[in-house]
Formats: C-alpha cells, sequence, structure tokens
C-alpha cells in the first residue's frame, strides 16, 4: 500500500501535457501550397514538462518549438509545416513529440490535406484498339489548369510516329481548358504497342504531364 501511495504520489507532482487539438484537417488545398499550423499545448502537471525531441515523418517539418520546458500550468506552441508540392489526393502527415510526462511520453500531431493536383487530365490514356488498317481514327482528352495562377500549356508530342496529336482552346474557358486531339494514321504501323503523349505546361510544379497510349493496330 506504501508503494503504491508513493507512486501515485510521484505521478501527481509529475508534467501533464495536454494538446488543444492533435489534430488538424485543412481539407481541400491547392497542389504547390505550403500547409502551416500552430499546435498548442499546455502543461497541466505540478512538476516542469520538458520536450525531449520533436520528430517529424516524411514530408512534414517542424519548423520551431516555442520553448522546450514549460512550467506547470504554462503553455506552448510547436509550429508545423508541409510543402504540398509533388503530392496529390488524401495526405496525413505527422509530428511525434517525445515528454518527460509519465502517463504520456509521446504524442503524435497530424496534418490532413485532400491535395488537388493543379492540372487534371480527364483521362490518363489513351486507346487505340482493333484499329483496322486504312481507318484513320481521332480519341480526345481535355487538359483543365485547376491553380488560380497563371499556367499555360505549351506542346504536346507523341513518342509514336503513327499518331498525331494536336492542342485547341476549349471555347468559353478562358484558356482553362485545352483540348488534345490524338489521331492515329490511316497508314500506321501495325502491331500492340505502349507509347506516351508528353505535354509540356508553363509550370514549375508541373512541367510535363504524361499521357499513355495503347495501340492495337491490324492489317485487314
Amino acid at each position: 500500500m506504501t508503494i503504491g501511495l508513493m507512486a501515485l504520489s510521484g505521478q501527481d507532482k509529475a508534467p501533464s501535457v495536454v494538446f488543444d487539438n492533435p489534430v488538424k484537417d485543412f481539407g481541400k488545398v491547392m497542389q504547390g501550397e505550403t500547409l502551416k499550423h500552430v499546435f498548442s499545448f499546455s502543461n497541466k502537471g505540478s512538476s516542469a514538462l520538458e520536450i525531449l525531441s520533436v520528430e517529424p515523418s516524411c514530408g512534414c517539418q517542424a519548423a520551431s518549438l516555442s520553448a522546450k520546458q514549460i512550467q506547470a500550468g504554462q503553455s506552448g506552441q510547436i509550429d508545423v509545416s508541409v510543402d504540398t508540392a509533388g503530392l496529390t489526393g488524401a495526405i496525413e502527415k505527422s509530428v511525434n513529440i517525445i515528454t518527460n510526462d509519465p502517463r504520456q511520453p509521446s504524442v503524435s500531431l497530424s496534418v490532413r490535406a485532400d491535395v488537388q493536383p493543379e492540372i487534371s487530365v480527364s483521362s490518363p490514356s489513351i486507346y487505340f484498339e482493333n484499329v483496322p488498317k486504312g481507318k484513320e481514327v481521332t480519341k480526345e482528352v481535355v487538359i483543365t489548369v485547376l491553380a488560380e495562377r497563371s499556367i499555360k500549356i505549351l506542346s504536346a508530342e507523341s513518342t509514336d510516329e503513327s499518331v498525331t496529336v494536336k492542342l485547341e482552346p476549349v471555347p468559353d474557358s478562358e484558356g482553362k481548358k485545352i483540348k488534345l486531339i490524338a489521331t492515329h494514321k490511316s497508314d500506321g504501323k501495325i502491331g500492340y504497342r505502349i507509347e506516351k503523349i508528353t505535354v509540356k505546361t508553363t509550370s514549375y510544379l508541373t512541367p510535363e504531364i504524361a499521357i499513355y497510349l495503347a495501340i492495337r493496330y491490324f492489317n485487314r
């Protein structure tokens, strides 16, 4: 009983880290944005709280810690930033906080977001399948600039000599939508192959977009 009381007494005199909210969800964000958030916490214990380490996961950088030692009843902050360049879709980055709190020595902070690409394509691939020899076939995809900043679609080039490509602006889209028209020539190469179309842009984040070609061209 005495040992149990001593252990309880030791914990009563210990620090206690409490975060206001360990999760920040930014919702939908545009690719390339740097997400910044300040996580606030308090020492609800009766002795000094020590932040022993701040360990960010890959792609998440803890910018700064207000103080490594927080006295009882005082508060602190941890600034966290996430660079979304090169990321798309649902992401979650974490920072692991190690403290001298005996009840909670490790706390995980999370930054979540749904990263929208700055340029989207209506289809990542174009299929020319079961194309008979002597027939010209045309397929289309639409490239859309989702970013608010100015981005231009410069050019498109096919790696297959049997497929020609051209770009046309979509009317009334203010240059935000471009139609890519791919045409398989009537005298194209016979056989099955995988090629691609490379689209070049003025974006420093997405300078090139690859649209894959699947071609099945028969001599009949």
